[in-house]
């Protein structure tokens, strides 16, 4: 795996920092609790697209999923594009604002100085929840489950 100098000065930017060790995980991963699942009625070129993308992803043991981070490639960054190749729109995109510094039991504790850290913008899961059962529920799609363990 890919390392990186530690920089006191700007803790947050190991948020930003995309590692090269990325693959395709085929089904849950070994995740236990699914949280949301959801079905669209999408056309069939509208299948091949998201096929043919899911294709390209993992062609050449994967290598376009290499570069893998909270900002980047990630799980949820990745169901989104593939469902967006079959005609699903979906944002889970969250941005959350960094603090130069939090004060934690009386210490306070630099985040940041530098400017470029002050705010993140990435795909979350809990987004994701959110924007699939908006998303099956105002086009009045059928066969929708969303179930929360």
């Amino acid at each position: 795996m890919d390392r990186v100098a530690a920089d006191p000065a700007n803790p947050a930017a190991w948020l930003f920092f995309i590692y090269n060790d990325g693959h395709w995980v085929s089904g849950s991963g070994d995740h236990d609790n699914v949280t949301h699942e959801a079905s669209w009625a999408i056309t069939h070129e509208d299948y091949e697209r998201a096929l043919a993308y899911i294709g390209e992803l993992t062609a050449n043991n994967g290598r376009k999923l290499r570069p893998y981070g909270l900002t980047g490639n990630q799980c949820t960054s990745t169901a989104a594009a593939i469902a967006k190749k079959a005609g699903v729109s979906l944002d889970p995109y969250v941005e959350i604002h960094i603090p130069e510094s939090v004060t934690i039991e009386g210490r306070k504790i630099r985040l940041r100085r530098d400017s470029i850290y002050a705010k993140i913008r990435f795909a979350a899961p809990e987004a994701m929840g959110k924007a699939i059962t908006a998303s099956s529920t105002a086009k009045g799609n059928r066969n929708v489950v969303s179930r929360i363990k």
